[in-house]
């Protein structure tokens, strides 16, 4: 048996081994990204497929919590509607109050300030 010297320095056990041509390697590269493309295109249906089925199982909760987060607002709205007109009654009778007594508004005003004044000493 005759051995002979490959192109990459090894040796084959016969001179007339074949070698890969460039145009098997092309053909190789050519169907290795042909399944890779395959593969992904697979890949990418399934995944479609799964955010499909995820997206119907999460919209009527994304509903409901739309719809109660939409109360949510409108409950806060009025109540801050509420507090607003209840402080601008109080602060119509304070002025009612002091406009029907100024002695008796000025002698509270002086005793508020004693006592606010007492406390921080």
């Amino acid at each position: 048996m005759q051995t002979g010297t490959t192109p990459n320095g090894g040796t084959s056990s016969s001179p007339n081994a074949s070698f890969p041509t460039s145009d098997d390697a092309m053909r190789k590269t050519d169907d290795a990204m042909r399944k890779a493309d395959e593969t992904a295109e697979r890949l990418i249906d399934k995944a479609h497929g799964t955010v499909d089925r995820l997206s119907e199982k999460v919209q009527p909760t994304m509903d409901a919590l739309s719809e109660k987060a939409s109360h949510a607002v409108d409950r806060i709205s009025q109540r801050a509607d509420q507090i607003r007109g209840g402080g601008e009654a109080a602060l119509e009778s304070t002025r009612s109050f002091v406009r029907e007594n100024p002695i008796a508004a000025i002698g509270i005003a002086a005793v508020a300030g004693l006592l606010l004044g007492r406390m921080r000493h």
